[in-house]
C-alpha cells in the first residue's frame, strides 16, 4: 500500500486511468481526496489565471474535489491545455450530440456575433440508480458521505453546443427534447454554413427510421460562422458551477 501511495505522487494526469486499472489498491487510491489534492498542489501556480471556484481555498472542500481538480488541470497542465485549443472554425463537429437531451438553451451577443448555446446531457444510468435508491424504503441514504463525495459532478455527461451566427434568429423551444439528427451543410447564400437540428420526444433507434412529424421540431440556424462543442471539463464550457 505504501509503495503504491508513493508512486501515485508521480503519476501524470493523462496516466491516472492506467494507474487506477493496475489493481484494487491503485483504484482505491485514485478515489481518495488526498490523491486529488496532492495532484492539484503539484501543478498549481500562484500566477495562473484560475476562476474563483478553482482556487486553493475552495479545494479544501471534499465535495466535488475530483471534478474541480480535473477542471483546474485544463488551466494548469500544458498537455491538457493544448487539447482544448481551437485553431480552425468547425473543428468540433456536433454529430456526437445525436441521442442526447437538451436540458438548457440560451443566447448572447458577443461583438458582432450572436452565439446560441444548447446544453445537452447524454443518458447515464447513474442518475436513474440514484433516484431509484431514494425511493427504495429499504435503502439507507448516507447524508454525510453524500455531501463529501469527491466524485460529485452535476455536469457529468453534459456537453454544450455553441453556434455562432451573423444575426439573431428566432429559435423554437427544444428544452427537454432529444436531438435525433444533425445536418451541417452549405448555407442558402453559399457563403456560410447552415446547421439543422432535428429534435424529437423519443430517441430514434435508426438513422433511417421514420419519425412522427407531429412530435418533431427542426431547428435551423443560417448563416452560421462557427460551431463549437465543449465538454464539461473545457475552460470554455459556459456557466461553470465549480462550487
Amino acid at each position: 500500500m505504501d509503495v503504491w501511495c508513493l508512486i501515485a505522487q508521480y503519476i501524470r494526469p493523462e496516466d491516472i486511468g492506467r494507474f487506477a486499472g493496475i489493481c484494487r489498491l491503485t483504484h482505491y487510491i485514485t478515489h481518495t481526496a488526498n490523491f486529488w489534492w496532492r495532484l492539484y498542489q503539484r501543478y498549481y501556480q500562484s500566477n495562473a489565471s484560475l476562476p474563483e471556484g478553482l482556487q486553493p481555498e475552495i479545494m479544501e472542500r471534499h465535495h466535488g474535489l475530483k471534478t474541480r481538480v480535473i477542471r483546474a488541470l485544463f488551466y494548469l497542465y500544458p498537455e491538457l491545455i493544448q487539447r482544448t485549443k481551437s485553431t480552425i472554425p468547425f473543428e468540433n463537429e456536433p454529430y456526437c450530440l445525436e441521442g442526447a437531451r437538451c436540458v438548457l438553451m440560451w443566447h448572447r451577443v458577443i461583438k458582432t456575433s450572436w452565439n446560441f448555446y444548447f446544453k445537452f446531457q447524454k443518458y447515464t444510468g447513474q442518475l436513474c440508480s440514484y433516484i431509484a435508491a431514494r425511493h427504495d424504503e429499504n435503502c439507507d441514504v448516507d447524508l454525510y458521505n453524500g455531501f463529501n463525495d469527491i466524485d460529485h459532478n452535476p455536469d457529468r455527461g453534459c456537453i454544450t453546443l455553441q453556434v455562432s451566427c451573423l444575426n439573431f434568429i428566432a429559435v423554437p423551444m427544444v428544452m427537454g427534447m432529444i436531438l435525433n439528427k444533425v445536418y451541417l451543410n452549405v448555407g442558402q447564400e453559399m457563403r456560410h454554413h447552415r446547421l439543422r437540428l432535428q429534435f424529437g420526444s423519443l430517441r430514434s433507434k435508426h438513422a433511417s427510421s421514420r419519425i412522427d412529424s407531429a412530435n418533431t421540431i427542426m431547428l435551423t440556424l443560417d448563416p452560421v460562422s462557427n460551431v463549437r462543442v465543449f465538454q464539461w471539463w473545457d475552460p470554455k464550457y459556459p456557466a461553470h458551477t465549480y462550487r
